[in-house]
This record gives structure tokens, sequence and C-alpha cells, in this order.
């Protein structure tokens, strides 16, 4: 009796604690759900508030450090490249809700100064005549204005646009450049683009040539760089595919000839084509053909190319190009006064009127020290093929030999320090040699 007593006793305080249980947890369900129906409440307040009033315009500005790596695009292999670490991008977008900046815009650029010391620098000592005492600078080869002692300070800098629309990508770049021996600000590139599809696009506007080899060409101190191949720029109207390994460009460009004459009947045609295979090798070919047309006789002008990059095991780079022509190749040679004569004055045509045939090449070998530095060295050389028919006095052959090292610890610097080697030889017979060192500091922002 006393047993069934006291199970009885514990099945109904059994009974009692459960229901108590139940209802404890049956009154935190309450609170939690009153709290959830609060909150929603709060977020339907605040979704049904109005926006912010903008004025009429407004737009969304995000800033970042760094600039993508269109901003090195139609540079040459030896031009000082801008770091896309550096410098600051803009996105701009009209509205909060766009999921990508419907417009970019970035500015990078650098400052420059170049000491060089150089030699007597004449023929047979008494100074160059083709630049009056000023050594071999005619030929574009040395830096400086001909004294023993330069020391020249240049400051350049990009800026590039692009905005995404409904035909495709639309950018624009403008690059300006100044410094104490070229006097006031001056463009370089000047230029617009329409990304027609992801592999064509249009280029409007002033630009490097288009068929200049980009290839070859090592970083140098100096600027001038090897005798040989080089580049500058041009307006024209040039369309680029772009499709994996393989980019081609064709256009027409302003009729101008290296001596600044403008009588052609129509612009130049020009072309560029290059192929870059595995492990970072590449092949180019280039050609113009240009109106040099003059007022004693018709004259066809043009220059073909072509160029080699071969990546030796990624700790060191081989180039090499060389260009041939008539004319019209003077544009492409760092030495262009091939067949001026005493005193500089321009004569792209012979004595029989027709625009003058030379070639030039030039080869270059870049290797990494370290992760910091860099050794390069090059050979160039220019040669007049019509030496019986040039003006008297004109450059016949141009050669140059010269190394460096680079040293760039941080983006923001590099230091190099360099020495150049060069000869020219007149079609009189004449010589001029010359040897120059250099030294250099970049800052980039």
């Amino acid at each position: 009796m006393t047993n069934t007593k006291w199970l009885r006793r514990a099945l109904l305080g059994g009974v009692a604690m459960t229901v108590m249980a139940a209802s404890a947890q049956a009154d935190e369900i309450s609170d939690l759900k009153a709290q959830l129906e609060a909150l929603q409440s709060r977020v339907s307040t605040m979704e049904a508030a109005p926006a912010p009033m903008l004025p009429e315009g407004a737009t969304f500005i995000t800033m970042r450090r760094g600039v993508s790596e269109d901003v090195n695009a139609n540079l040459t292999n030896k031009e000082f490249k801008y770091d896309t670490s550096r410098g600051l991008t803009f996105s701009v977008a009209p509205t909060a809700d766009l999921p990508v900046p419907e417009t970019t815009v970035a500015i990078t650029g650098w400052a420059r100064t170049i000491t060089t010391v150089s030699g007597d620098r004449g023929i047979d000592g008494n100074g160059d005549p083709a630049n009056n005492g000023g050594g071999l600078n005619p030929a574009n080869i040395f830096e400086g204005t001909g004294s023993s002692v330069n020391i020249n300070a240049t400051g350049q800098f990009r800026i590039t646009a692009n905005t995404e629309t409904a035909i495709g990508a639309i950018g624009t770049v403008l690059e300006f450049r100044a410094s104490n021996n070229g006097g006031a600000l001056s463009a370089r590139h000047m230029y617009g683009t329409w990304q027609m599809t992801p592999d064509w696009q249009l280029l409007i506007g002033n630009s490097t040539y288009i068929g200049a080899l980009a290839l070859p060409g090592v970083a140098t101190v100096e600027t001038e760089g090897p005798a040989g191949p080089t580049a500058s720029r041009a307006p024209q109207i040039r369309l680029t595919y772009n499709g994996g390994p393989l980019r081609f460009q064709v256009g027409i460009q302003d009729p101008t000839d290296p001596t600044g004459n403008d009588t052609a009947d129509y612009p130049n045609f020009a072309m560029n084509a290059r192929y870059t295979m595995a492990g970072g090798h590449a092949v180019e070919v280039a050609a113009t053909v240009a109106d040099y047309t003059n007022t004693l006789r018709k004259s066809l002008g043009y220059a073909v190319g072509g160029g080699v990059r071969i990546n030796l095991g990624d700790i060191a780079e081989f180039n090499a190009g060389a260009m041939f022509g008539r004319g019209e190749v003077l544009r492409f040679l760092a030495s262009e006064n091939i067949g001026q004569g005493v005193g500089g004055s321009a004569a792209v045509y012979n004595t029989n009127n027709r625009a003058n045939k030379a070639w030039g090449f030039n080869a270059g070998l870049s290797f990494d020290v370290s992760e910091t530095t860099t050794l390069n060295a090059a050979f160039g050389y220019v040669d007049d093929l019509e030496k019986s028919r040039a003006v008297a006095g004109g450059t016949d052959k141009v050669m140059s030999v010269q190394a460096n090292l680079m040293w760039q610890p941080v983006s923001q610097m590099r230091m190099g320090w360099g020495v150049k080697w060069a000869r020219e030889k007149l079609n009189n017979g004449a010589v001029s040699k010359d040897i120059q060192g250099a030294f250099g500091a970049w800052f980039s922002f």
C-alpha cells in the first residue's frame, strides 16, 4: 500500500514539472516571435523610406591605388613603362544599383632626371659639321645638347578613361611630357578607341607608328637607345585584331615625311602583325608604303621590317629587329639624318631626286640579376645604301654599343647607370666617335 502511494505521488510530480517546463518554453517562443515581428517591422519601415535626394547628375565615385595593364598600350619595348601598382583609378557610376562602374579614369606618371658625361664628340677632334660641333646628336644617338656634361629633367603623365556602352567600350588616352630641354608641355599620345567586339578595336588619333617594330629594344638609362629600328608617333586611323596569340594592325597614317615635308597625294598605308608563342617568345613583321613625290619627280617610299623576342629561361630575354626601305624607312631608324648634308639640312631625297634607301638593325639582351636588378646590353647599326648618290657630307653609317645596370628596390623608384659608345661616318669620309656615361633616376606616382 505504501509503495502504491509513493508511485502515485511520483507520477503526479512528474506531470506537474512537465506542464511547468512546457509553459516556460511556450513563453520563450512567444518572446522570440515578438522580437522577430518587431525586427521585420523595422526592415519594412526602412525599405519604405524614400531614398536620399541627390542633385541631378550626381554620381557615386570610388578610388583605388593602381591602374590596369592597358595603361602601357601602344608603347614600344624600349620605352619606360608605367608601373601598374602606382597611379590612381577612379570608378564612376551614375547610380548605386549598377553591378560594376560604368566609367573608369586612371592617372599615372613619372619624373626622370638623367645626368650624362661625354667625351670630345668631334670628327678628328674638330666637332661634327652636321651639328656645328654637337657631335653625334643629329644622328639621335646621344642624350644631351652637345656639351660634355648634361643634366636633363623630364616629367610625363598619362590619363586613360574607359566607358562601357551599349556598343562596346569607348576609351580615351592622353599622354603629356615636359622637359627642361624641350620647353613647354607637349602631347605624345592623344587618341580614342572603340572596342567593337572582344577581338576588334578601332583607334583614331595620335599614337605610335602602325608600321613600327615594338619587340626590339631594351631599357636604357639615356632615352635615345641604340642605332637602328625605333619608333615615334603620328596621327592615324587604325584597326586592330587581337585574338589569342595573334595581333594584327592595319590603317592609314599622316603622310608628313621624316623631314617635315607634306607633299604626298595620299596617306601612308601601314600594317603590323605579331604572333606570341608559348614561353613568351614572339615574332612580328611590319610594313609601310608612302608617297614621296616631290617637285621634280614621283617617288615611292616604303619600309619593311621584322622583329623577334626570345625568352631565355625566364631569367633573360633576347630581342632583335631590322628595317629596310626607301625614304619612309628613315622614319623608323634612330639615325634619321642618313643622307643629310652639312649643317643637318633635310635630305631624304638623294642627288637623283629619289627617296634615299637605307637599312638598320639592332639587338638587345636583358638579364635579371636579382628581383630588383637588371643588366641590359644593346648593339645598333644603320647604313645608307646610296652613298654614291647621297648629299655631300651626309651620314653614311652609324654604329652604337651600350650597356647598363637598372636597380628598382621599390615600385616608386628606379635608378640606372650606363655607358654608351657610338661611331658615325659621313659619306665624305669624316668619322666621329664618342663615349658617354649616364646616371638616371625615375620616380613614379
